[in-house]
């Protein structure tokens, strides 16, 4: 097993503000909204702490500075505190959910001063995120070799992640106690983890020997065609980063883009199915003794919405597929979903009604979305089991002089989303035989 070589992945700094409140708490890993026991944060906020102090060593501990947490009435690790944000670790032990179970915990920050009100944390049971290098959620992972060394470009040997939220651990983790350094390690189920567009092999997935609360993921990435890295906990999917791989050889003069069709600023999310849609147009020259690479676009917050296509310079054909509404879902209809669909409108806390027979009725539909679901061809493969989307494929021969041009290719799906109320965010990427060509950012509010 590895460790991280310190703990500066959970420290960040922030000023004070003036009045003692708590205002949000975020994922510490992707500063996104989802949070689930065993989860680092951050907590921001206004007078939570009288000065900027971090922990020195693990485990961290319930108390820093004169502050502590309590999260569901259990003391919370704390990493660092400030007057404007606190790092903590959210207890293994504050509530015990499973699939797509969530509920609703307070959460008190207590200072010398006094202490704040309760904020209501919404809790899932897994909230997977990985680290990065900038700390902020973005651009490349935070991977090591086996000698302990950040990778220069992946390969195929085995690189070491570090992630949080990945859910319950066997045997339980304990909240005052790190990482078990010695069998029985603390293991989680239920982890798949994707590196450019091919699942990676597990070779360990659970909390990081003697570490407080980090998980770790020893992997051994497939032959890679792209950067996208994804983490899969149970239901919940982590937002995707990036690890550095050699571009290919296969082409120059490359010129592209990914345009996002749906959704928009303006969206206004209010039920659990998300359609996502994008379109893309990519150009270049096929360079001399060029080899099979692939063109794919996607979103970066879904691995089941792309398009792809297959380029065979030797064989002298390209073969494309993307994701497209199945005929159900055309009409707003999610009966092959496998989960409920839940009408936002009428969520208490971590409680949401589902629609009967899961059909959303047009009346709900946003007119931008209907819109964007027009554009998008009708499937000529049908969905599979507990999928509402399917496949449109096509195929062709390269042209003479080897000059290729994709116009305008529109792909989408939709994703059941969770009850993350407020503002949302996710990308789509094109790629062109594994260079990162063009990224387009979405943001949405949730009802």
């Amino acid at each position: 097993m590895f460790r991280l070589l310190s703990t500066a992945l959970l420290v960040t700094a922030a000023g004070g503000c003036e009045a003692q409140e708590i205002q949000t708490i975020l994922n510490g890993a992707s500063f996104g909204p989802r949070v689930a026991p065993g989860t680092w944060v951050a907590i921001f906020g206004t007078r939570l702490a009288p000065s900027a102090v971090s922990a020195v060593s693990v485990p961290f501990p319930p108390v820093l500075s004169g502050v502590s947490v309590m999260v569901n009435g259990i003391a919370a690790p704390l990493a660092f505190v400030s007057p404007g944000q606190i790092n903590a670790l959210i207890p293994f032990e504050a509530a015990a959910l499973s699939g797509f179970q969530k509920a609703d915990v307070p959460v008190v920050v207590n200072t010398p001063g006094g202490k704040s009100a309760a904020f209501p944390l919404t809790l899932s049971a897994t909230a997977p995120a990985v680290f990065t290098k900038n700390l902020l959620g973005s651009g490349d992972a935070l991977a090591l070799d086996a000698n302990f060394q950040a990778i220069a470009t992946l390969g195929t040997d085995p690189i070491i992640l570090y992630a949080t939220g990945l859910g319950a651990t066997t045997p339980a983790a304990r909240t005052d106690a790190l990482g078990a350094a010695a069998e029985p390690l603390n293991r989680v189920n239920g982890v798949s983890v994707s590196i450019g567009e091919s699942p990676a092999t597990i070779l360990y997935a659970g909390l990081a020997p003697g570490l407080h609360g980090i998980y770790q993921l020893n992997v051994v990435p497939k032959p890679v065609t792209g950067g996208r890295l994804m983490v899969t906990a149970q239901v919940n999917n982590s937002d995707s980063v990036t690890l550095p791989v050699e571009r290919g050889r296969n082409v120059a003069n490359v010129k592209g883009s990914v345009q996002a069709v749906y959704p928009a600023a303006n969206t206004v999310l209010t039920f659990s199915e998300l359609l996502m849609a994008a379109s893309f147009t990519a150009e270049f020259d096929l360079a001399p003794g060029a080899k099979p690479f692939l063109i794919y676009a996607m979103s970066t917050t879904s691995p089941d919405i792309l398009a792809t296509v297959a380029v065979d310079p030797q064989v002298g054909i390209w073969s494309a597929s993307w994701t497209v509404p199945g005929n159900d879902a055309r009409a707003w209809n999610f009966r092959s979903a496998g989960v409920p669909v839940l009408d936002f409108l009428t969520c208490k806390g971590p409680s949401c009604l589902g629609f009967p027979a899961n059909a959303v009725p047009l009346s709900r539909v946003d007119p931008a979305a209907q819109s964007a679901l027009t554009g998008l061809l009708p499937p000529n493969y049908l969905p599979t089991l507990n999928s509402v989307n399917g496949l449109y494929t096509s195929a062709g021969t390269l042209p003479a002089g080897g000059h290729l041009t994709f116009n305008a290719t529109s792909f989408g799906g939709f994703r059941n989303t969770a009850h993350n109320p407020g503002v949302n965010n996710g990308s789509f990427q094109l790629y062109v035989d594994n260079l990162l060509v063009d990224t387009k950012a979405i943001t949405y509010m949730v009802q």
